[in-house]
């Protein structure tokens, strides 16, 4: 008998940006993503949770990031900013019709697999079928 295996491997990048993202300190951001894109990578979670601000220079390196990650047959995903102004500037530039956005970056994660695909977690990664109440 022979056996054949394949391993197939999706690799996902969580970015967590903190702070401000603005025109001061986006080179390294910038510098960090086109890197790992350049890897390989091309699904990336950019994780706004903890953003304080952003300004055009972030949102251009948001829109610049989704073009390359979509020519490498990717994609990113945003996660909300805590903040309410944070919010308002990814509303106002209508990035909420462009990219996904979620409320967690585990969310974000899941939102590149189909619902079949889902990790769970499951040590023993077992689907268990909901239990029905016995009348």
């Amino acid at each position: 008998m022979d056996i054949t295996l394949t391993e197939h491997t999706i690799r996902i990048v969580v970015a967590e940006l903190r702070d401000r993202a603005d025109s001061y300190n986006i080179t390294p951001i910038r510098n960090q993503l086109y890197e790992i894109i350049a890897g390989g990578v091309s699904r990336i979670v950019i994780d706004l949770t903890n953003v304080t601000f952003m300004d055009s220079s972030c949102m251009a390196i948001l829109v610049s990031t989704l073009k390359r990650t979509r020519q490498a047959g990717g994609d990113v995903k945003l996660v909300w900013p805590q903040l309410e102004n944070a919010q308002d500037i990814i509303r106002l530039a209508k990035f909420d019709r462009v990219f996904e956005i979620f409320n967690t970056s585990g969310e974000a994660v899941e939102g590149f697999f189909s619902p079949s695909e889902v990790p769970f977690t499951d040590p023993f990664n077992i689907r268990r079928p909901p239990t029905q109440a016995k009348t």
